[in-house]
């Protein structure tokens, strides 16, 4: 991939969430959120195998691929945040949301962080050194997340069934 190239296969992906997300918001509500979550985990680490083990390979198979990898990765969020965010009582649910999501970033950088760390490239120009490990650990680490997602899944379905509106919750604290 040049460096012309990048922009427009990140565009393209880009435009593809547009697509993708309400479709897995849709499939996360009628179908059970921790299946659609495991489907797109696999699918991600799969994705991820596949990609950071290509050789020299056009432009348009790695847009193919990385959109079918985008639909892995923004396939899990969606699932995995309706989990969650089913966890906490609705009064501490901004909090908890807000604690989830900075914990996230920290996440991210710390991964990509590690990623420097394993990716080298011995001189400019010159293939990366490595890259295929990445693809490894991004296939184990998403079979770890579908074993703890697992347990929040578990967690959620013992809870009472949640209120569906804010009115309802009034009524219900009320004793109405």
């Amino acid at each position: 991939m040049t460096n012309e190239q990048l922009p427009l296969l990140f565009m393209v992906s880009g435009v593809s969430s547009l697509f993708i997300m309400p479709l897995v918001g849709r499939l996360s509500d009628r179908v059970d959120k921790f299946r659609i979550f495991t489907i797109a985990a696999i699918l991600m680490g799969i994705t991820s195998v596949l990609y950071t083990n290509l050789g020299v390979t056009p432009l348009l198979p790695v847009m193919g691929l990385n959109v079918v990898m985008m639909m892995g990765i923004m396939g899990r969020m969606v699932p995995s945040a309706a989990l969650t965010s089913a966890i906490p009582a609705l009064e501490d649910r901004g909090t908890f949301m807000s604690v989830n999501s900075s914990l996230q970033q920290i996440a991210g950088g710390v991964a990509a962080a590690m990623a420097g760390f394993i990716v080298t490239q011995p001189a400019k120009g010159a293939p990366l050194e490595h890259y295929s490990t990445l693809g490894y650990i991004t296939l184990g680490i998403s079979l770890l997340t579908i074993w703890l997602v697992m347990g929040v899944d578990r967690l959620v379905k013992q809870k009472p069934e949640a209120v569906a509106t804010v009115e309802e919750a009034v009524i219900l604290s009320e004793g109405y």
